[in-house]
């Protein structure tokens, strides 16, 4: 899917809870590298927040539109994270 669907998939949706989980999904739907920081996404999103868009990344992961890789380095600390807009059926 390529990514101008994707967001025609995330405008038109209905079951998404508001105008900042689509803006964050859209945000991360233009981003080709899928490793867009967290200030970034804030940024693009309009989200105020570190703690807003942390639980909004948890609610699109729980309703399947997002999935998170959360990557870390050899002594076990959280390194980045990598983002995948996924339309679900």
């Amino acid at each position: 899917m390529t990514a101008n669907e994707k967001i025609q998939a995330i405008v038109n949706s209905r079951n998404i809870p508001n105008g900042y989980h689509k803006a964050i999904l859209i945000s991360l739907s233009i981003d080709q590298t899928n490793q867009l920081n967290q200030y970034e996404l804030m940024k693009n999103a309009g989200v105020g927040s570190r703690n807003t868009l942390i639980r909004i990344i948890k609610e699109l992961e729980q309703l399947g539109w997002l999935n998170v890789i959360r990557e870390r380095d050899e002594e076990n600390r959280f390194t980045e994270n990598i983002y995948e807009v996924l339309i679900p059926a």
